[in-house]
């Protein structure tokens, strides 16, 4: 439901900016647009406790225990990187439209152990999913890139641990973070 009042927001204002309307008028369907978006329910839920990152297309939570860390694009950009004190890192590249997120590619001393593809033709969506190891095995990373090539818009989430025992441990936090994202748009 959120999703679908936060769209039906963006839908309006869209319209709005097309329309030949009044100045007086599409002033005030900016502002119901502003309301709509920011009505409770309009955003990914955070759980109790979390705090929020705000990045300029993109909100996300900040699990406890986690804080901004590593390199920020030009602040607050459309890449965070949350760090935690087990050496775990949470992701995410958010960008308007599109881009490539810096964090998505192997290092210098990385390799890359796993990689796989999938595309839906029908919806122009592509998946990659890619397992960076650090060649001295002090960390494994995730990496998964959605591109929307119909949208012209991708996402791309990551997460570095030290272990795998790690990475089960923190997953189930990994999982209900990826869901706090809430993606804006112009």
């Amino acid at each position: 439901m959120k999703t679908v009042i936060f769209s039906l927001a963006v839908v309006l204002c869209n319209l709005l900016r097309l329309s030949a309307l009044p100045a007086a008028l599409v002033l005030a369907g900016w502002m119901a647009c502003a309301l709509i978006a920011s009505a409770p329910g309009a955003q990914a839920q955070r759980p109790a406790g979390w705090g929020v990152y705000k990045g300029d297309w993109f909100e996300v939570g900040v699990p406890p225990g986690f804080q901004v860390s590593g390199p920020v694009s030009k602040p607050p950009g459309d890449t965070v990187h949350l760090g935690s004190k087990e050496g775990v890192v949470f992701s995410v590249f958010s960008p308007l439209w599109n881009g490539t997120a810096p964090f998505a590619s192997p290092r210098t001393g990385e390799v890359v152990t796993e990689k796989d593809r999938t595309y839906d033709k029908a919806t122009e969506v592509s998946v990659e999913n890619l397992t960076i190891k650090a060649g001295d095995n002090s960390y494994v990373r995730f990496v998964s890139i959605r591109i929307d090539a119909k949208h012209n818009t991708n996402l791309t989430w990551g997460v570095q641990v030290p272990n795998m025992d790690v990475y089960a441990k923190i997953r189930p936090t990994y999982v209900k973070w990826k869901q706090t994202l809430t993606q804006f748009s112009d």
